[in-house]
């Protein structure tokens, strides 16, 4: 077997780099979103998705990490896949489809073209759209996510491959 160094066997345009890349963009848009809905609304609780999203960010970097210094070994292959699971199922499916399509993209949908959304928020705290930052990184969300999950569908091809 030749060995190689990180460098050469992954570049930036690589599956892996990309799919952790993109992840990491949904966690950073995610905390400055919940981070600015905090402090506007007076509501610190939004920052609880923080203490979430940055150590599943750190567990699929790291898992990509050692899936490419692993590549072509069974242990490499089942870190990626892991990432992949992660990446899909907290990045695109619970911050881009839920939180940003459902909680942002949808939510102004309904207001703007029918008026009060308390029958799809009854506890409250998300409501009225007032502020043009936190709804647009809201909606950002779902395009950052569903560019996540893309991405990560693409490593999964190549590992499949």
């Amino acid at each position: 077997m030749t060995t190689t160094t990180w460098s050469s066997r992954r570049t930036a345009g690589s599956p892996y780099f990309s799919a952790g890349f993109w992840g990491v963009m949904v966690v950073i848009l995610t905390t400055v979103h919940h981070a600015w809905g905090a402090y506007i609304y007076e509501t610190p609780w939004r920052l609880d998705i923080v203490y979430v999203a940055v150590p599943v960010a750190a567990g699929f970097v790291a898992l990509l990490v050692y899936a490419v210094r692993r590549e072509g070994l069974r242990a490499g292959r089942w870190s990626a896949w892991i990432a992949v699971l992660l990446i899909i199922g907290f990045c695109t499916l619970a911050i881009g489809v839920y939180e940003g399509g459902y909680n942002h993209l949808l939510k102004n949908i309904v207001y703007f073209s029918a008026g009060p959304v308390s029958w799809m928020f009854p506890d409250g705290a998300t409501g009225i759209p007032d502020d043009i930052f936190f709804e647009l990184t809201g909606v950002a969300q779902l395009v950052v996510g569903l560019v996540a999950g893309s991405a990560a569908w693409r490593l999964a091809r190549t590992l499949r491959s």
